[in-house]
């Protein structure tokens, strides 16, 4: 394969059970398999880096020191930035947008990316990893935990962080909007923003877009859950339920999941983030249908083996 750029910046929106944590697991697996085309990365957990070569700062941080310190980008070259847990889209995009040009100026090659899941299917896959498997909700059971989040939890709390979606709601009502198609477009202004947004169930071909995009030197066959994660958690809190070697099965499997309360939160709970769901998630699959159609043919027989396998 082709070099990995010389400079290069990702910047990968991870949104809660999307496939974001099989996306950090796939490039820290780059960087240790390719110590000369090093991947650093910003992540919130502490622990989920734990070789020297880890970058641990802030997004912000991160992204200010790359565009205005020469020298940091020497250093760290080709940087892989995770926008999780306490890093807000809106926020952190304006900033990529705006250290966009003069980064290209420099010559770095700037990729922005998200995988895109359904709100429901993200809190049913919320509720079996904190609540049944870690025991961290102590909410009874998924119509509890759908009852007790915040309308359209999943989704505002990384787009635009818990105080800025309570504002949208009073804004929405001050001006007499409505609230959902207002939500709609305020997201939509992020998705639309970002060069590529991937649909979680065709995790690999988003995979193989940045692969071919950063020019990386290994590929990944297939999906793979964050199992190293997993391990490290284990480690260091084993729940009752799961002591021993980690294993890739939920704990959750008495769960009856009812159709009726999935179907009742997303006409209630998870009303907004659901509609702006079904307005992206063909935009997105038709943005990778294009991409893949634009490869040669010798590609895009690669792209769909690996995506297949």
């Amino acid at each position: 394969p082709p070099s990995p750029p010389a400079c290069a910046l990702l910047v990968y929106f991870h949104m809660a059970k999307a496939g974001g944590t099989a996306m950090r697991e796939a490039f820290m697996r780059q960087r240790a398999s390719f110590p000369h085309a090093p991947w650093n990365a910003d992540v919130p957990e502490a622990e989920a880096w734990e070789d020297g070569g880890a970058l641990r700062m802030r997004p912000p941080d991160l992204l200010e020191a790359f565009v205005t310190d020469a020298a940091f980008r020497r250093a760290h070259p080709r940087v892989f930035v995770e926008c999780h847990t306490s890093c807000r889209f809106e926020a952190t995009l304006a900033a990529v947008r705006a250290a966009r040009a003069p980064l290209e100026r420099a010559g770095c090659l700037v990729r922005t990316m998200a995988h895109l899941r359904d709100p429901v299917q993200i809190a049913v896959s919320g509720w079996f990893y904190w609540a049944a498997k870690w025991k961290a909700l102590g909410h009874a059971s998924l119509e509890d935990h759908l009852r007790r989040l915040a309308p359209d939890h999943y989704w505002s709390e990384y787009f635009f962080g818990p105080q800025e979606a309570r504002g949208l709601v009073a804004r929405a009502r001050a001006q007499g909007l409505d609230y959902c198609a207002h939500y709609v477009r305020r997201s939509g202004a992020v998705l639309g923003a970002l060069d590529m947004v991937v649909p979680t169930e065709r995790w690999e071909e988003g995979w193989l877009w940045a692969a071919r995009e950063l020019a990386l030197p290994r590929l990944e066959p297939r999906m793979r859950k964050g199992v190293l994660s997993c391990r490290r958690k284990l480690a260091a809190q084993p729940p009752r339920p799961l002591r021993g070697p980690c294993r890739l099965v939920s704990a959750c499997n008495s769960t009856v999941v009812e159709a009726a309360v999935l179907a009742r939160a997303r006409r209630t709970r998870m009303r907004c983030s659901a509609e702006a769901y079904d307005a992206w998630r063909d935009r997105a699959a038709r943005a990778v249908d294009a991409w893949e159609a634009a490869l040669p043919p010798q590609e895009r027989a690669l792209t769909l083996e690996r995506a297949c396998h």
